[in-house]
């Protein structure tokens, strides 16, 4: 075992860093980005990288430097904290995405081989020399193992989530509704044929109040474009629904996952999913149409009846959604 000698001061301005850019979440222990481990003792805890931040790691292990002094002090805070706090780093959600993007495996596979090489190849104390800028490179992994892993899976979380965003991408750019209208359609649409995501329902208010910038310069009859907007943002809400598979009891297991992004939207959507001072509904729409929203929230989730699905179903519903979706577009004036 390593043992190092660290600075009280040292930990104080790494943990503070953390704490003031807002970092690391979950439900209960960060549900603003401040972390209060208090209720959530004696638990092993795993933290999931987002796409972004993992890509940033990877460039870092890789070249052994990284132009940007702020992202290279970002990783350093967040490697060494997990360091001191025995957490442990996990990349495969965010391979998840890379392999989908890439159609393959290889890549996704070299970046984990990287990775987990990485994990133990690096002292705490070259991390805390970064975070603290005493240090600008770090050793580069010239070699490391070439084991294969499946990562090119698309699970039933994002095939959902992409017929969000198709659904989602119509209505915002459907000229003769406003936005409460728009939310009561996606509501209806959304009970009526998918499993309930809360991140979702506050992304897609966001969208139509035009709080979110994804598709503010996107031409509506960019076909590509469009597509790749949805497939983005579609893998950001999987990111959020899949982690809550694994916390929405965690409290009675041993192991606790938190979640870790340098994202704004992403970390903001969050943040407005959590709050739990006030009506979301209020927060985002003047007070008469927040009712009505409220109104045909409460009455979709008393009626509703949860759909029977299945793979297939999701596949059909997926390409149903797609046609749908791209019919739109050639229909823009």
């Amino acid at each position: 075992m390593e043992i190092i000698y660290v600075h009280e001061q040292d930990i104080k301005s790494i943990t503070e860093f953390i704490l003031d850019k807002k970092f690391i979440f979950h439900p209960k222990i960060s549900p603003d980005g401040i972390m209060d481990f208090t209720s959530y003792k004696n638990k092993k805890y795993v933290l999931l990288l987002d796409r972004n931040l993992l890509t940033k790691m990877i460039e870092f292990f890789k070249n052994g430097v990284i132009k940007d002094s702020y992202i290279r002090k970002v990783i350093g805070s967040i490697v060494f904290w997990a360091h001191l706090n025995n957490i442990s780093l996990n990349s495969g959600l965010a391979l998840n995405e890379y392999a989908n993007h890439k159609s393959e495996n290889h890549s996704a596979s070299e970046e984990n081989n990287i990775f987990l090489k990485a994990m133990n190849f690096y002292s705490p104390e070259i991390w805390l020399d970064v975070a603290t800028n005493r240090r600008e490179s770090i050793p580069p992994l010239l070699d490391f193992p070439v084991n294969r892993y499946k990562f090119n899976v698309v699970n039933e979380h994002q095939m959902m989530h992409m017929c969000e965003m198709f659904c989602i991408t119509r209505l915002y750019f459907d000229k003769s509704l406003s936005p409460v209208d728009k939310e009561i359609k996606f509501l209806k649409w959304n009970f009526n044929n998918l499993l309930i995501c809360q991140y979702t329902i506050i992304y897609s208010m966001t969208v139509f109040l035009n709080k979110s910038k994804i598709f503010r310069k996107v031409d509506p009859k960019n076909l590509n474009k469009i597509l790749s907007v949805c497939k983005n943002q579609a893998w950001d809400l999987t990111y959020l629904s899949d982690w809550s598979t694994l916390y929405w009891n965690d409290i009675e297991e041993n192991v606790v996952y938190l979640f870790a992004t340098m994202d704004k939207e992403l970390k903001q959507l969050f943040i407005e999913t959590h709050n739990v001072n006030s009506n979301p509904f209020n927060r985002f729409f003047n007070d008469k149409d927040a009712v009505r929203i409220q109104d045909c929230f409460t009455e979709l989730k008393r009626n509703r009846k949860k759909p029977n699905l299945n793979r297939k179903i999701i596949e059909d519903f997926y390409d149903s959604e797609y046609t749908l979706l791209v019919d739109s577009i050639k229909n823009l004036v």
